[in-house]
């Protein structure tokens, strides 16, 4: 099953469960392959992601569940499970914890099938369902809607629109050498993760996972990798300070981020 494929079977099931145009869904993972076929999914449903950072703190997650208005969470593992059970309505319609205006109605967890159920609970409609949800969207429609770390209070949700999120990938590759081969170090669940794929699928390739723990160390063995699988096109990387800074310290790792095209 092709990915395209993939996205509308997994859509299908968004809207099997009760997810509506412009409904929030909250991504509570790490970097990985379904992270990005989630997202995508959640926005063919005509829905917007919540991307919600692993490490985040159990308050932190709290308010983005009741600021955004989540009504449906995916999350990796039984541990991310446990902490938005406490959110999630009762038969009673209210969540466990008092007092919360949480409106999250399920709970689906990626390490235990979450993407196989998702698909066999929508297997009965038709394509046509998730056509006319995307046909629905507009450009200013919300996408995703992404918080701040938190450091200085509360995390303030950022809504981004598809236009927004368009528009920043096309200024990207005008800026650079065109499209190119982008490598991901960055998690998708902060926006300059989040366009490092988006800037993939624009320019038609698939990003290399430098998912996991960031050392020089790790980076130069990646990118070696990155390198000898036969790069043709231009090759690109987006990096936050404090990884270049590690990398600047380490003479291996200098020398194979001197051969990216650029290093944003």
């Amino acid at each position: 099953m092709c990915i395209r494929d993939r996205v509308y079977a997994v859509a299908k099931g968004l809207i099997a469960a009760g997810v509506e145009q412009g409904d929030r869904v909250v991504l509570l993972s790490s970097t990985r392959y379904e992270w990005s076929l989630l997202d995508f999914a959640i926005w063919a449903a005509g829905a917007a992601s919540v991307p919600i950072y692993p490490s985040s703190s159990l308050s932190q997650i709290q308010w983005i569940v009741e600021d955004s208005g989540a009504v449906l969470a995916i999350t990796e593992s039984r541990e991310h499970s446990e902490l938005v059970a406490h959110l999630k309505l009762q038969d009673d319609g209210k969540p466990a914890l008092k007092n919360s205006p949480s409106q999250l109605r399920r709970i689906v967890e990626i390490n235990s099938s979450a993407i196989d159920t998702l698909m066999f609970e929508g297997r009965e409609l038709s394509n046509d369902v998730v056509d006319a949800r995307i046909a629905a969207t507009k450009t200013d429609d919300l996408a995703s809607l992404v918080y701040t770390s938190g450091t200085t209070g509360r995390p303030k949700g950022v809504a981004l629109s598809a236009e927004a999120l368009q528009a920043s990938a096309a200024a990207t590759e005008d800026a650079l050498s065109g499209p190119g081969r982008w490598f991901l170090c960055l998690a998708p669940d902060h926006i300059a993760g989040a366009q490092v794929i988006l800037r993939s699928l624009r320019s038609g390739t698939v990003p290399f996972d430098g998912r996991g723990h960031f050392t020089a160390e790790r980076f130069a063995d990646q990118a070696e990798e990155f390198f000898g699988a036969g790069q043709s096109e231009p090759a690109y990387a987006s990096l936050v300070p404090t990884q270049l800074t590690r990398i600047l310290r380490d003479p291996r790792a200098t020398g194979q981020a001197a051969r990216f095209d650029a290093l944003l």
